[in-house]
């Protein structure tokens, strides 16, 4: 008996920790669902992911999508480049041209065709000089659109770049940072983008902005710095309209 007791004993299985009634316990049974949670928190990260990147590219798209749209429809017109002329020291002007001063001639590109300040001749010009970080200037976009709407092509109106900064003034001016200037403040007559800051010179500007009333002879008829009323500037453009 007491070696079959041992034998029984010994053949029959035994119980390890953490079983009972030969059903695994609890803990036993975690590894089981672990790998489960893990997945499914992976495959909601990755969808999350997906959500991302489809929405950065629909953004991306709208950008895209509103540039070429403001390029291929005209947006606020186009920028050209002053080409010239050349200038020497014994050109260049200290100050403001007085009054019945001939304007110096500007030439330049403007949708790729060329084109000059003496090419304008028939009809009064406003001449702008700008810098597009300048809260003035800025404002006087507002003035100079109300006269482009009241007079139309009964004049002209050219705004030139005369400062090297653009509009954060850190980053050199350029062709893109003056389109941006006439998209955000709305400016539908022509820019120009000065590099070599030759109007600025002839023209003897030492702030912004400056303006010049051309008449149709090419001569200068009024001039200011800072900031001018729609009035001021009306009842100036009507005098020379009239001559």
């Amino acid at each position: 008996m007491a070696k079959a007791k041992q034998r029984a004993q010994a053949t029959a299985p035994s119980r390890a920790p953490g079983h009972r009634n030969g059903a695994p316990a609890a803990s036993a049974a975690r590894p089981v669902t672990r790998p489960h949670r893990v997945a499914s928190r992976r495959r909601s990260l990755d969808w999350r992911w997906v959500a991302v990147g489809v929405a950065a590219l629909a953004f991306i798209g709208l950008i895209v999508a509103n540039v070429l749209s403001n390029r291929t429809s005209g947006g606020s017109g186009s920028v050209g480049v002053i080409t010239g002329p050349s200038i020497g020291a014994q050109q260049r002007a200290a100050t403001t041209l007085p009054v019945g001063t001939p304007a110096p001639n500007l030439t330049w590109t403007f949708n790729d065709q060329p084109g000059s300040l003496e090419a304008l001749r028939g009809k009064p010009v406003v001449l702008e000089f700008f810098a597009s970080w300048c809260p003035h200037c800025q404002n006087e976009v507002a003035v100079l659109r109300a006269l482009q709407n009241k007079y139309g092509d009964r004049i002209s109106i050219v705004a030139v770049s005369a400062s090297p900064y653009g509009m954060d003034q850190r980053s050199p001016s350029s062709v893109v940072d003056i389109e941006a200037f006439q998209r955000r403040f709305s400016a539908p007559y022509p820019h120009f983008y000065d590099q070599q800051l030759i109007g600025a010179r002839l023209y003897g500007v030492n702030s912004f902005p400056t303006l010049y009333l051309i008449d149709k002879n090419g001569v200068i008829q009024y001039s200011a710095e800072g900031e001018v009323a729609e009035s001021v500037l009306s009842a100036q453009i009507e005098k020379l309209l009239a001559s």
